[in-house]
Formats: structure tokens, sequence, C-alpha cells
């Protein structure tokens, strides 16, 4: 397994929105933003004007920026740091209603939830209901701002709320994470049909064990939850308490609420649900079909997959923004069979990975959102299980795996790694450049992950 690189400069527009309206449905308009919230903000917006769109986005920004400034642990200036220590500050509306809203589901889990674990003297953390306030808010105020506003999904880093007409005739098409597949292009575990409900996801994921038992001030189980509801503040604070609580505790308790329904993956990887649970899923897709005979080969040996340990590196510059990445896969003739993931949602400016746009050309994928566990910043992961776009396997050979970046107001790269893939297991690296970081391709037993 051999790796190269290539440079191009990259010529990027200087336009800073990052409104887009969807290429098959010409009024869906979506966004995205990095580093909302410490995490990565989407939102789709289904009007019949532009200019709806634009201010239903505007006021929901906004008052993300204004909550944060009222409820976040990490900002010296904001109104729960003046609370927290002393300041003699009377709570703000906003900070009343999640003060509350802890204490609630401090009671009804019996302490699985607490927003004073860790603290001293009365101080709150208040992350584990507050983002699920925030994404309420922003909703809020989009509709307040865009009276004829049709529809519109906000998702800040895999916790979300749904509202009014979707992009589908079915409704928003959400996707749950399955916690132990950590890539980025991993299936979801299951598709849920949704109509005006939040969604909230928690577990150990890609941060490992930051969830910690209130009640012993111990890491939980390994459990994880995710939970539908109807305001992304409920489903925010139940999803946490029932990463803590044992897993017949925590679907009980599901059960016994009004409009709640969750799904816990346990240590073992069992899927819990609660009562209702299923009645909320999507049909599952056909099985893929596997071909008869195999152009490259003898057969993809069992359980083996291509791992791409990837690190999208910090630039120091003004006005650096995160790249835009594809990966894909061509065969021994350069024909490309797999297109594993495209990162960056802003279709403007897709086709600036140009070599990938030329030779490929692909449209994102079919869910709306995946609900997932915030992921570190910085380091990701990419697999490929040996399948074409089509679902077919392949088999042993040669293939070249390209990795293709460029960024806005900044330059381009491209990686490939020629791979020679047969029963043993292969290793490559390639170091840090411009916009790519050190990147590892390992190819063997499945340890997790997936395509």
């Amino acid at each position: 397994m051999t790796s190269s690189k290539s440079y191009w400069p990259a010529l990027l527009g200087a336009s800073a929105s990052v409104m887009v309206a969807g290429a098959a449905q010409g009024q869906v308009w979506r966004v995205h933003e990095p580093h909302v919230l410490g995490a990565s903000l989407d939102m789709a917006i289904v009007a019949d004007h532009p200019g709806s769109a634009l201010a239903a986005a505007r006021a929901a920004r906004a008052e993300i920026d204004r909550l944060d400034a009222v409820l976040s642990r990490w900002r010296t200036d904001s109104e729960l740091t003046a609370f927290n220590t002393g300041q003699g500050v009377a709570p703000s509306p906003d900070l009343l209603a999640v003060i509350q809203a802890a204490e609630h589901w401090r009671r009804a889990t019996n302490g699985a939830f607490d927003a004073q674990l860790g603290l001293t003297d009365g101080a709150l953390d208040l992350d584990g209901v507050g983002k699920g306030h925030v994404i309420d808010a922003a909703l809020a105020a989009a509709r307040r701002a865009a009276p004829d506003l049709a529809g519109m999904m906000i998702d800040i880093g895999g916790d979300l709320r749904v509202w009014g007409q979707a992009p589908s005739a079915q409704g928003w098409r959400v996707g749950v994470a399955d916690p132990r597949r950590l890539a980025d292009n991993a299936e979801p575990l299951q598709a849920l049909w949704l109509n005006d409900k939040a969604v909230a996801f928690s577990g150990p994921g890609l941060r490992g064990d930051h969830i910690l038992d209130p009640r012993t001030g111990n890491p939980a189980r390994g459990v994880s939850a995710a939970v539908v509801a109807s305001t992304a503040r409920d489903a925010d604070a139940l999803a946490t308490a029932l990463c803590v609580m044992s897993p017949a505790d925590g679907l009980a308790l599901t059960d016994r609420l009004d409009g709640f329904e969750a799904l816990l993956i346990d240590e073992n990887g069992r899927r819990l649900p609660s009562r209702g649970w299923n009645a909320l899923t999507a049909q599952d897709p056909p099985a893929r079909l596997i071909r008869a005979q195999n152009p490259q080969g003898p057969a993809w040996p069992s359980g083996f997959s291509v791992n791409v340990n990837y690190e999208v590196p910090v630039i120091p510059r003004d006005r650096a923004q995160p790249p835009y990445i594809a990966f894909w896969i061509t065969d021994q003739t350069g024909a490309p069979i797999r297109t594993l993931a495209i990162l960056g949602t802003d279709l403007r400016f897709i086709d600036q990975n140009f070599i990938w746009w030329r030779r490929v050309g692909r449209t994102l994928g079919s869910v709306d959102t995946i609900a997932r566990p915030t992921r570190r910043p910085g380091h990701y992961n990419i697999a490929w299980d040996g399948r074409d776009d089509k679902g077919q396997m392949l088999g042993q050979g040669r293939y070249t795996l390209h990795i293709e970046a460029t960024r806005e107001h900044g330059g381009h790269s491209y990686q490939t790694f020629d791979m020679s893939l047969g029963p043993g297991a292969l290793t490559a690296t390639a170091a840090a450049d411009e916009e790519l970081g050190a990147t590892t391709v390992r190819y063997g037993p499945r340890a997790g992950g997936g395509a």
C-alpha cells in the first residue's frame, strides 16, 4: 500500500453566505456552520421564498447567540457564570426556565439527572438541558421572524427539533447513529419518520466516558440513548439520564411519561426500545445484492475493512474555514466505484473539490440529518467495507483511495493511497500538509465502524 500527494491552487468564491437551495426541491434551504455551542449547526428550511428562509435562519442564529450569553458555563461573561459566582444577579426568565427544567428532571429521574454534578456551593452545569432549550427557542424565533415559514429543522451536534413541512411527503427522516460504528460515513442504526418532534442522542461515543452518574460520581455504565420528545429540552435531559439509569429502570420511566419514546443500546450492543419506539421507525431499505461473479478476483475477506484515520488541522490564518473533504475509491482501471463521504453541506462549494467533482459528482445522502454524539474536534474516521455504490460486494484486488480537501480562503490538497488488498492486513501513512493532517490507512479485520 503506497500513498502520494498532489497540490493545486483553489479558486474559491468570496461569498460568506451559507444558505443554499436543495437541488431536487427548490424550496428547501440548508445551512451549515461549524463551531456553534461547541458543535456544528445544521438547519433545513422549507419556504416558498428565499427571503422567508433567510429571515428564519438569521433569527434562529441570533437567538442561539443570545442564549449562549445566558446559559454558557464556559463563558466568563455569561449570566450563568455570574449566577454561579454569586454576583447577586437575579436569574432572567430564560435562565430561570432552564433551572426549573433541570430541577424537574432531577426529581423525575430520582437524581440520575443532576445539574449540580461535580460542582459546589450551589453552582449549576446546565449543559444537559440547556442546548435543548436553545434549539427550542431558536425554532420559535425563526417562526416569529417568518410567519409564512412552511417547515424547519435545527440540529446542533446531533440534538435536533423538526417542525412543519419536511423535504419529503412522509415527514422528516432522522437517522439514529449506531454508537458502535463511529465512522463518519457509517449508516444509521435506524431511521425515524418524525413530525413536530425533537430528538436527542447521548452516550459514550467518540468523547469516551464523558457522562458521569451523579449519584456516585463514576462514569456511566456505557449505555447509549436516543430519545424522541415534544421539545428538545426534555429530550436532552431524559437522554442524559437514561445513560445513567439501568436499562430496565430507564425504559420503565420512559413508558410512564406521556409523549416520550426511547431506544437504548446497552454495552453489549442490544437494542432496547420503549413501548412505542418501533412505530416511529422508517421501513428498512431492501437487502443489498451481492455480485455472484466478482471481477476483482477472490472474495473480499470476511470481516475485513479499510479504515482511514485522518485529521483536520487547525489553520492559524484569518478567515480560515473548515475544509470540504471528499473520500472515494477507484478500481485498478481508474473507474470510480464508491464515494465514501462528502464532508461539507453547502452545495454551492461542493464542486471546489474539482478532482472528485469531475470524476464522480454525487449528491449527498438521503436522510435529513443524523442524531449522534458530539465528536471530538480534529480527529475522524472513514471506513470502507468493500462494497460499491450499488451495495454490491467487490473482491480482493488493486484499488486506490482518494482524499481531496479544499478550504475556503485556503488551499487545496489531494492524497491517494494505492492499495493491493488481499488476505493479509496492510497499513500506510501520509504526512500532514496544509489542508489535511496526518492520515493512516489500515486494512484488516474490522474493529468497529464501517460504511
